[in-house]
């Protein structure tokens, strides 16, 4: 399986635009995302398996109407 280097330039910009396919590139097609909230607490939380759950989560937050802003991102050797 191939591997490319992330772009978190890419993927910032893509959640500050609501670019929900620019987000969702990011992840595998075998990808699994855990989200915790207060509906999901950390000892039970909310699964995503797959890109098309995934993409139907960052699909549904992208389309709301409000700002996204990263504030802080880090990079590996930041």
């Amino acid at each position: 399986m191939a591997t490319s280097e992330f772009d978190l330039d890419a993927f910032v910009r893509a959640v500050e635009n609501r670019d929900a396919g620019g987000q969702l590139g990011a992840y595998a097609d075998d990808a699994q995302v855990l989200i915790t909230d207060a509906t999901a607490p950390p000892s039970s939380p909310r699964t995503l398996d797959g890109a098309e759950a995934i993409g139907q989560w960052i699909g549904d937050v992208a389309a709301r109407d409000m700002v996204h802003r990263v504030s802080w991102a880090a990079r590996e050797g930041d």
